[in-house]
């Protein structure tokens, strides 16, 4: 900017209309610049907003887990593409009564362990975890024999089972599970 004014300055020798005209385009300048950034950083805002709101639609926010719409879709790709997996429908036994006799801030402790549990194993395993709503996850083993899963859920099951869960007050909390299992194609292929 200061290169291009003075250029100007120059060639117009440094008359008063001259210099009005360079003080002009200068402002004009630095009003371009800042109406520029501020369109940009708009943009720029509204972009993340959007990735926010797409993250949201698609995660369990209070465990941060993939959400139902998730799941069906993972689900449905992998009928599509023929691979065989084991689908374990985990459901905690008895949630209502956490919550009505420990508090539903102990109800979602307790939420968020276990995701946190199945989010791990999934890790380790390859596996796929979501929760597909109240106290019900969904965890997709790809790849595994029908009888492979039943011993793989037994042990998810008898993990659960032996895990202390905490909660705020400093109570211990134990919790049963209940696992049904679905395998494709073995058991249907929809």
């Amino acid at each position: 900017v200061c290169e291009v004014a003075l250029m100007l300055l120059f060639r117009f020798n440094f008359d008063i209309i001259s210099i009005k005209m360079v003080a002009y385009f200068i402002a004009f300048c630095f009003v371009a610049f800042y109406v520029t950034y501020y369109v940009i950083q708009e943009i720029s805002r509204a972009n993340q907003t959007v990735e926010r709101t797409n993250h949201l639609a698609r995660v369990d926010y209070l465990t941060q887990l993939p959400n139902s719409l998730v799941v069906e879709e993972t689900i449905k790709q992998l009928l599509l593409e023929n691979r065989n997996f084991t689908l374990l429908h985990i459901d905690i036994d008895n949630f209502k009564q956490i919550n009505l006799n420990y508090s539903y801030t102990t109800g979602d402790e307790v939420l968020r362990q276990v995701a946190n549990i199945l989010d791990e194993y999934a890790k380790k395993n390859g596996a796929f975890v979501g929760r597909i709503g109240g106290e019900e996850f969904i965890v997709l083993l790809k790849d595994f024999a029908p009888a492979y899963a039943i011993l793989e859920a037994d042990s998810i099951n008898k993990f659960i089972i032996g895990y202390e869960f905490e909660t705020q007050t400093e109570l211990k909390l134990s919790i049963t599970t209940s696992i049904g299992l679905s395998s494709s194609p073995d058991n249907g292929m929809n």
